[in-house]
């Protein structure tokens, strides 16, 4: 294992102690120094809402992997009301989701993989 410095970029490797590690995520301690580390191929994530801002229907594109189910929740930033929530299919990229009915303003989307939040977008209604 190559553990770098993030204090002086140095590569450091006399005490380095794991404190965490899964095939996604590895945490590390060293020298004063904690590193996080995740794995490119297990991020669920939102890659784009598009087009932003919106007035009738966005094109949500995400990127999921080794995900059971997941959805994305849509609500108002104030949270104002309940949120709008969407099934996503695990192995398609894009969700289109009419907006029309929204009300002018600025929302959330969150992604939602295997009950747990993994990552969270804006965009703006006119």
């Amino acid at each position: 294992m190559e553990v770098i410095s993030s204090s002086n970029g140095y590569k450091d490797y006399a005490n380095v102690e794991i404190v965490r590690c899964t095939p996604e995520i590895m945490l590390t301690r060293g020298s004063g120094d904690t590193t996080l580390s995740i794995a490119e191929d297990t991020l669920n994530r939102i890659i784009s809402i598009y087009p932003n801002p919106v007035t009738d229907e966005i094109a949500v594109t995400y990127e999921l992997n080794k995900v059971t189910n997941a959805s994305i929740c849509i609500s108002n930033y104030y949270r104002s009301g309940l949120p709008d929530t969407h099934i996503l299919n695990v192995t398609s990229q894009t969700k289109i989701v009419d907006i029309r009915t929204y009300a002018t303003g600025f929302y959330i989307v969150t992604l939602i993989c295997d009950d747990k939040v993994a990552d969270v977008k804006t965009f703006i209604k006119h």
